[in-house]
Order: C-alpha cells, then structure tokens, then sequence
C-alpha cells in the first residue's frame, strides 16, 4: 500500500474528492519522486544519525549515530524503491491498459512486416552493438586495462548505458521517424521493452549501487569519507 493510498484512505470522510486528486497526482513515479522522495530523504536521514544501542541492565538507548547515509543517498533510494514499486503496478495493474504498458505494446506493433533479415541497416547494427559489448568488456577486463575492481566496475556500466542508449536510438528512428514504421529486428517491442526495463530495473540497481559508493572510481563508501562494513 502506497502512501497516497494511506491519504486517499482517511480523506475519503472528509474530502473525498482531494484524496482521489491526491492518490491520481502522486499515484506516479516521477511526480512521486519529485513532490514526496525529497521529504522521505530528510526524514530517513534524521533517523539514520541515531542508532539503538543495549546498554547497562538490558536498557536499550537512543544514541547518536554519527556515521549515516547523506541526504542525497537517502534520495537515491527512495527513487529506486518508487521504481520498483512500479514496475510491478505498470504490468500488473487495471488489466494492462495502464498508459506506458500500452506504450510499451504499441512499439512492436507494425501494419506492414518487411522482412528484417534483408535490411542491411538491420545486420550493420547487429555487428555494431556486438562489436562494441565483445570488444568493451574483454577490454575492460584484461590486463591491458590496468584499474580497480570498482573502477571496472563504473567504466562497465558506462559501456552498457552508451551502448543501450544508441541502440534505443536506432529503434526510435525505425519506429518514430522512418514511414512506413519499420520493425528494427523482428516484430519485438524492443524499444519499449529496453526503455522500461532500464527505467523501472536497472536503474533502481545502480541507485542503490551509487548510495552505498560502489560506483565510486576511488573505491566503496558512503559518500561521507567512510567505508561500509557488511558482516
């Protein structure tokens, strides 16, 4: 349950119609993020500075913290759990008629199929985006490329989005700007697909990832000139 739901909830005897203007305006991830991840970053920030501690006689004490998440590692995951939220409630919600599902559907759906395999383009792409994984990642990861496994580990993902995104903008073009719309491989929604997966899947990831300083090129941390222990 959301909290816009909560509000929605308790406003129904007093205001029904604000509660239904609430839950409609935040009942979305960007809006959400903006308007409402901004306080839940403050708060969880104030209460991560103190820490539950078991003193003398079993007593358990409220103590400060010291060493906590800043504001904008906070901020990071609350945005990765709003995505996360929705990632479920995009596909599984109002029998799939929600707006970006039905986006996701209407970029594979063509009127006229040509047949890809004889596109050139279709091939030229293909070597390209394999090309630059295969040679990017034994790169990377091979002695040549002289660097800390956290280092690896940014300049990976670096790869991964640069090649992501100019495939997304190969299937924009096919979809969007060529007439007739062509299908870019096959009859796959792979633009909505890989626009929605980045979004509500791998971005969350790598907010998380980030809030806890493992993308740093430096090494892991908090952000904050301190290391994370995990026992």
């Amino acid at each position: 349950m959301s909290a816009a739901s909560v509000f929605e909830f308790f406003a129904q005897s007093f205001a029904p119609s604000l509660g239904t203007f609430v839950l409609t305006f935040l009942h979305n991830p960007l809006w959400f993020s903006i308007f409402i991840g901004p306080v839940l970053a403050l708060l969880y920030t104030e209460l991560l500075r103190y820490k539950l501690i078991r003193g003398a006689g079993q007593r358990v004490q409220l103590c400060f913290n010291g060493k906590s998440l800043n504001w904008r590692q906070c901020y990071a995951l609350v945005v990765a759990g709003t995505l996360s939220h929705f990632f479920y409630e995009i596909l599984f919600e109002e029998n799939g008629t929600t707006p970006i599902y039905q986006w996701i559907l209407s970029t594979g759906y063509w009127e006229h199929i040509d047949n890809p395999a004889a596109d050139y383009i279709v091939w030229i792409m293909f070597i390209i985006v394999l090309g630059a994984l295969c040679v990017g990642f034994l790169f990377l990861h091979s002695e040549f490329y002289v660097a800390t496994p956290a280092k690896r580990l940014l300049r990976t993902v670096q790869l991964l989005v640069c090649v992501c995104f100019a495939y997304c903008l190969y299937l924009y073009v096919r979809v969007y700007l060529v007439k007739p719309r062509q299908p870019a491989v096959g009859e796959e929604a792979d633009l909505g697909v890989l626009v929605f997966t980045g979004v509500f899947v791998f971005l969350p990831l790598l907010l998380c990832l980030w809030s806890c300083g493992c993308l740093n090129s430096q090494g892991y941390g908090t952000g904050n000139g301190e290391g994370i222990l995990i026992a």
